[in-house]
């Protein structure tokens, strides 16, 4: 920061000292989600070099990018195949294996409130050991491999 920046902000602050007194706890509150946030962001942007779908991106890109829309009709199925292989990828980093929302309750965690909600839906159903589901859902399947177990 520059001594110019520096005289500005310490002038702000002489000025507006309630002001300043919330951005610093703010940024003492913020600063920890957001540290976290970069890291889980970085680890994720690292793991897509090493990702085995990684290569399929440029694919997928050559295909919407086309201008023969003949082509890529040709290769639909590839298109799809790519785009739900990349997306799911993405989507598992932020969210898990399960797609799906559950309240909060308490103090619980994120985890533990999707699992609470899987359990009530086997419950709800009246899954027992050795029955057979037949999980249609648009996501992976993380929760029918929940309840499995």
């Amino acid at each position: 920061m520059t001594s110019c920046a520096f005289a500005k902000l310490q002038k702000l602050a002489q000025d507006h000292p309630t002001a300043a007194a919330v951005g610093a706890a703010l940024t003492l509150v913020a600063t920890p989600s957001i540290a976290r946030g970069v890291k889980l962001t970085a680890t994720f942007l690292s793991s897509l070099s090493t990702s085995k779908k990684h290569g399929r991106i440029d694919g997928y890109n050559a295909l919407q990018e086309g201008e023969d829309a003949a082509e890529r009709n040709d290769q639909y199925a590839a298109l799809v195949d790519s785009y739900y292989d990349l997306a799911t990828e993405f989507y598992e980093w932020g969210w898990g294996a399960c797609f799906h929302f559950a309240d909060r309750r308490g103090r619980e965690t994120f985890t533990q409130s999707l699992l609470r909600h899987e359990y009530y839906l086997a419950s709800r159903l009246a899954l027992s050991a050795g029955a057979k589901v037949l999980d249609c859902g648009c996501g992976i399947g993380g929760a029918a491999r929940h309840n499995a177990r």
